[in-house]
């Protein structure tokens, strides 16, 4: 017995707080696990795109010479070819890996 805390309780706080530890590290494996697949997936699906028929952004805005929409008009996008230009910088949009056209 230490400090009052009988050896069998000591020994099943210790126990916890290693489970509680192993259990923490598999979720952080598995939740880099997740991301790198869905990077990849996103990578995949980028490759894809670029490989098919191409898309492009090509309607003219009207808030400047240089504006041009996004193909969608949610701002979605698979590849940079997806997004316009910027009205106000006229530098080109990109695609995040988030999927949405934005300006850097």
């Amino acid at each position: 017995m230490v400090r009052g805390i009988p050896d069998s309780a000591k020994c099943l706080a210790e126990a916890a707080a290693v489970e509680r530890k192993r259990v923490k590290a598999e979720k952080d494996r598995g939740e880099r696990f997740v991301i790198k697949v869905e990077k990849e997936r996103i990578k995949q699906e980028k490759e894809r795109a670029a490989a098919a028929a191409p898309r492009r952004a090509v309607t003219r805005g009207s808030d400047s010479a240089c504006h041009v929409l996004d193909y969608s008009a949610g701002h979605t996008c698979v590849v940079d070819g997806d997004c316009g230009v910027d009205a106000v910088t006229c530098a080109p949009r990109r695609c995040s890996d988030h999927r949405f056209c934005f300006t850097q």
